[in-house]
């Protein structure tokens, strides 16, 4: 896993998760960077999960994937390609 070293703040985060939850959201990871890099990382503690996001910027708005671990239900969930992945938004957003 050298290629992208987790952060200490996110091995942290992790700490409290399932070891099996912990590999997953680190291979996860290293999947998404191995797509995207060279892109931007925000990591997010959202109380009872952790976030990550990668796109152009650390803007929410520009996060073309995002990575959530629940540790209470023990999951690894992605959600890919924003809906203007590629595209100007339209308008007023």
């Amino acid at each position: 896993m050298a290629r992208y070293e987790p952060p200490a703040q996110l091995c942290e985060l992790l700490e409290p998760f399932d070891p099996e939850l912990r590999r997953l959201a680190l291979r996860t990871r290293m999947l998404v960077l191995d797509v995207l890099a060279p892109c931007c990382e925000t990591i997010c503690d959202a109380c009872n999960a952790v976030a990550l996001g990668h796109g152009s910027t650390e803007r929410m708005k520009d996060f073309v994937v995002h990575v959530g671990c629940r540790g209470h239900t023990g999951e690894v969930a992605t959600q890919s390609l924003s809906p203007y992945f590629g595209l100007d938004p339209p308008l007023g957003r």
